[in-house]
């Protein structure tokens, strides 16, 4: 299974993809559905790593709120 590390902004994210044979492929793109849409949606299911920030704190903003939402498995401590 591959590996997504994403780092969320408000304009821009930044992924880094370690395949299962340990290949990098590091991609900036715009944080829009669309980018991430192209980038990621013909890609098999991987373990994802999110990193954001919001102007609110707390485990149910944001992003942590959005997967909630639509199902997916997730923890997002907050440090």
């Amino acid at each position: 299974m591959d590996t997504i590390g994403l780092d969320l902004h408000k304009r821009e994210s930044q992924l880094s993809i370690v395949t299962e044979d340990g290949e990098l492929i590091e991609r900036r793109i715009a944080t829009s559905r669309e980018s991430f849409t192209t980038v990621l949606g013909s890609r098999p299911p991987s373990r994802i790593l999110l990193e954001a920030s919001t102007r609110r704190r707390g485990p149910r903003s944001g992003p942590s709120r959005e997967a909630e939402q639509r199902g997916w498995p997730a923890e997002f401590p907050v440090l």
